[in-house]
């Protein structure tokens, strides 16, 4: 597996990832506490992102909620040009020009439909493994940037080729208002 430097890839050490805007992140404790407080639950931040069992969900941040991305795999963001985008997880492929080159074939109206909407409340947003305290400043993160709105958030297992394989989240602006 090689990869080039033009895309910016992340990886996590084994556990989940988090989407949440800035001020979120910045209170995610991860490993070692939690930003929002359960009364009498002891759960750190990085608790309450592993018990989400699908391949996406959504927990309490502080102080807006954080979309949760299971699965360890490395992942890497691409804007589209509807004010969205998606979420790039690498399962199989030789390069960055061959994941570059096959998502071109992604037909977006298959992706699976889902329940979760997640709401932006900032423009700017941080994704970074759940088990960091991103205030600390020693996590790698990338940079994504989305026009403040509430997103569908839907996936596709994609494997054009015997070569490449992917997993997409994908998310959409909708006109949908959460309250």
């Amino acid at each position: 597996m090689s990869k080039s430097s033009k895309i910016k890839w992340i990886s996590s050490d084994g556990g989940p990832y988090v989407l949440a805007s800035i001020s979120s992140a910045s209170n995610w404790l991860g490993q070692y506490g939690s930003c929002v407080k359960f009364g009498h639950n002891d759960a750190t931040d990085y608790d309450r992102a592993c018990k989400i069992s699908d391949h996406v969900g959504i927990v309490s941040g502080n102080p807006h909620d954080v979309l949760i991305i299971s699965e360890p795999d490395q992942l890497t963001w691409v804007s589209d040009d509807c004010g969205g985008g998606m979420i790039v997880k690498w399962i199989g492929a030789e390069s960055d020009e061959q994941v570059m080159s096959g998502l071109e074939g992604v037909n977006i109206n298959e992706f699976d439909l889902s329940k979760i909407h997640f709401e932006v409340n900032d423009s700017s947003l941080r994704l970074f493994d759940a088990a960091d305290d991103f205030s600390s400043g020693e996590c790698d993160f990338l940079k994504i940037e989305l026009p403040p709105g509430i997103y569908s958030v839907s996936t596709k297992n994609y494997e054009p080729s015997s070569d490449l394989w992917l997993f997409l989240i994908r998310l959409s602006k909708t006109g949908q208002v959460l309250r």
